[in-house]
């Protein structure tokens, strides 16, 4: 909402499978004169290849996530305009506090045994 004229602009988006949503939008951002236009996606998917159109696209910077690690392995390879994000650091503390949670509670069936001493 608003006039995007001389701003920079930031799309977000939930997933990208081939790209055209956002690339259409990126593009008349331009055109309505947006100085600076980005994208963050939280699964980058880019089905076929996909993620090519936006190399020469109209998006300065492309964020994703690492959720899907095969993509987030080529697009680091590839640079910009792609910029990876580990979600690593918002997960690992939540996992942390699940299985601390599920070890000191006798009814979860999955629950990691605990350690014991061995006498060897």
């Amino acid at each position: 909402e608003g006039d995007p004229r001389g701003r920079s602009v930031v799309l977000v988006d939930d997933i990208i499978f081939t790209g055209g949503t956002m690339l259409k939008c990126g593009q008349l951002l331009r055109e309505a004169g947006a100085v600076r236009v980005s994208c963050y996606v939280t699964h980058g998917f880019f089905s076929m290849g996909a993620w090519r159109k936006f190399v020469h696209g109209p998006f300065d910077r492309v964020w994703i996530t690492d959720s899907n690690a095969t993509m987030a392995e080529v697009l680091e390879r590839h640079g910009p305009p792609f910029e990876v994000m580990t979600l690593a650091p918002l997960i690992a503390p939540m996992m942390d506090h699940e299985a601390l949670e599920s070890a000191e509670d006798d009814s979860m069936p999955f629950a990691p045994p605990q350690p014991t001493l061995s006498r060897l």
